[in-house]
């Protein structure tokens, strides 16, 4: 099955109930804060990723005892991205520098505002890639939005997905939530091409390997065929999630 059969399949049944649109939506987002939270924290051996209810809870305002107060807040400022995101959609089509900066500014702080950009020179070793040095960042964000305009008639909605993800990874350009920041763009970037949001439930070491691979060789596939199985593994999520429903 390819991405346009599978959206085909869930907008079948959804139809015309906003209901189902509701509570399909509803479950994109609470995942897509999950999922992004446990790769946020994957480097942290120690800690436990928070689970479904840990998160509505939170969302809910209320407190999960075993977790610190930045966690609450970071979840309560990526439920605010999620519904930036949703709430500038029908005014923004395409990714520009403002919109990187102010969903990394919502993640950071929970409002938009000005970017905090990075400072210091960094090596990511889980992606064996070292980002642009801070006195590069301002040209580097410029070249991402050249590079995504420039490309964005050739590429299919998921190929530009991966684009805009893997250069803001390439530029690594904010003092926190970079990456946090990538995956944020891909979900618009595919939702403004009238596709769900994905998830991140593909395996850790693909991800990161596939990002790798992409900015040290300019070999994009891998990423591209992860991002593209999880675009429609999700499809098909939804779908068991509605039959379950009836």
């Amino acid at each position: 099955m390819n991405v346009n059969e599978a959206k085909a399949q869930l907008e079948e049944m959804i139809g015309e109930n906003p209901y189902l649109q509701r509570k399909i939506d509803a479950a994109s987002r609470l995942q897509w804060i999950q999922t992004s939270y446990a790769f946020d924290v994957a480097k942290d051996t120690d800690q436990e990723p928070l689970s479904p209810a840990d998160i509505q809870t939170m969302l809910k305002g209320g407190s999960v005892g075993n977790r610190s107060l930045a966690e609450h807040i970071r979840i309560q400022n990526y439920a605010e991205m999620t519904r930036y995101v949703q709430g500038i959609l029908p005014l923004k089509d395409k990714v520009d520098r403002g919109l990187i900066e102010q969903i990394n500014c919502i993640l950071c702080t929970g409002s938009t505002g000005e970017p905090q950009y990075r400072k210091r020179s960094t090596v990511l070793n889980e992606f064996r890639i070292t980002p642009l040095a801070p006195d590069q960042i301002r040209e580097g964000m410029e070249k991402i939005v050249h590079r995504y305009n420039t490309a964005y008639r050739e590429l299919n909605p998921v190929q530009r997905a991966c684009l805009i993800h893997n250069e803001v990874l390439r530029v690594y350009p904010f003092e926190d939530a970079n990456e946090a920041t990538a995956r944020a763009l891909m979900n618009f970037e595919l939702m403004a091409s009238g596709l769900i949001p994905v998830t991140f439930t593909m395996d850790l070491e693909k991800y990161r390997k596939g990002i790798s691979s992409y900015i040290n060789r300019g070999d994009g596939i891998a990423f591209y065929n992860l991002v593209l199985q999880e675009v429609i593994d999700r499809y098909g999520v939804l779908v068991d999630y509605l039959e379950k429903e009836e």
